[in-house]
This record gives C-alpha cells, structure tokens and sequence, in this order.
C-alpha cells in the first residue's frame, strides 16, 4: 500500500515522508521502494492531524535516498483469534463432609448433637 512521497532525509539519518494514504500504518511497519526493496521502518509519526508526515529509521546508515520518490508499505496480515485452552478446570469444587453428603441423599445426616433421641428420654 502506498504511504508517501519522501521530502528529505535529517541530519541524523533519519527519513521524512509526507503521508498520502488515510490509514495510518502501525508503528515498526517495513517500509519499502517501488522496486520492494526495503528501505527501513516507521519510526514515528508526527506533524499536524490533516497532514501528517512519518519518519522512517533506515535499515543501513549510508542509504541514499531522493527527494519526491514513493514510499510503499505491507498491510499486516489477519490473525487468526487465539483458541481456548483445554484441559483441568480453573476451580476444583471441595470435597463435601460426610454430614453434607447424607444430607443431599435425603437424611438427616449424624442426628441431634450430644444427646439421646426423643424416644429414649421419658
């Protein structure tokens, strides 16, 4: 996809390309001529909203590159959505008490707590 026409390079190296297209690439996108030769990575953007300009961080320190060429970048490709893992549960439910089982069985579970049943008293 076409990012820009180069305007200069800085003193530093670095690459000023004046943005043509309207969606903007992400940060660290290679950045390549017209012939698919790489030229370097989007290190920035700056500059107002309407007219943006990118600044490219080239791969090799002694490119030389001219005034007005056109700048191309790769769109990314689609990812996939990430799976689910399957495997063990997060959340292990505890072991019930002995108490707790009868009593979802329908008894009453030990009985009445230190005592006799209402029968053996009189």
């Amino acid at each position: 996809m076409k990012l820009g026409t180069v305007m200069h390079t800085t003193h530093n190296g670095y690459i000023i390309v004046k943005l043509t297209t309207e969606k903007l690439p992400k940060l660290n996108t290679p950045v390549y001529t017209e012939d698919a030769r790489r030229i370097g990575v989007l290190l920035d953007i700056i500059g107002p909203v309407k007219a943006p300009y990118a600044v490219i961080k080239p791969d090799t320190k002694d490119l030389s590159i001219e005034s007005g060429v056109t700048v191309y970048y790769r769109a990314p490709k689609p990812r996939a959505p990430a799976r689910r893992k399957r495997g063990k549960p997060a959340h292990r439910p505890r072991k019930r008490s002995q108490y707790e089982r009868s009593a979802k069985r329908g008894k009453k579970g030990r009985g009445v707590r230190g005592g006799r049943s209402k029968s053996s008293r009189k």
